[in-house]
């Protein structure tokens, strides 16, 4: 994470930039070598569907669910240790996350990836089924994904 955030504007901005490139590859061996050993949890739960029904790229899928997931999980004290971790409180990592997101281009809500919100529901089932679900740190179900598809129509900072 302090090796992408820096970064990831920096390549944005001038794709030419070797040192920030050689950095966003450690920092995403790093992020690799963190997926094999959390095994994901409910931002990548989610994002399945979304790729299946709707073609979102699953990076923008993920990263779309990522600030509702990280709310959700700051009521876990293991998690918001985790976010902490970062010198951050809960409310400075998602913001960064955002502006991130807005860099990079990512729209500001499952809406403006004309994803319908009639199919919550079904996404909510889709993603509680995905084995990623249960390694999140909150236990998460189709209740708790319905509240983060909702949370996500919900237009970002």
């Amino acid at each position: 994470f302090k090796l992408l955030v820096p970064n990831l504007p920096r390549v944005l901005e001038n794709p030419r930039d070797l040192e920030a490139r050689g950095k966003m590859l450690l920092g995403a061996a790093f992020a690799g070598m963190a997926i094999e050993n959390s095994m994901l949890g409910a931002a990548h739960a989610a994002a399945n569907p979304l790729t299946a029904h709707f073609g979102v790229v699953h990076g923008q899928a993920v990263g779309i669910m990522l600030p509702a997931v990280i709310r959700f999980n700051a009521l876990d004290a293991t998690a918001r240790a985790a976010y902490e971790a970062l010198g951050l409180t809960v409310a400075e990592l998602i913001a960064r996350i955002e502006s991130l997101l807005t860099l990079a281009q990512v729209p500001r809500s499952l809406a403006e990836f004309g994803i319908p919100r009639r199919e919550i529901f079904k996404l909510a089932e889709e993603a509680a089924k995905q084995w990623t679900a249960g390694f999140n740190p909150r236990s998460v179900g189709v209740e708790e994904f319905v509240g983060l598809y909702e949370a996500a129509f919900e237009p970002r900072a």
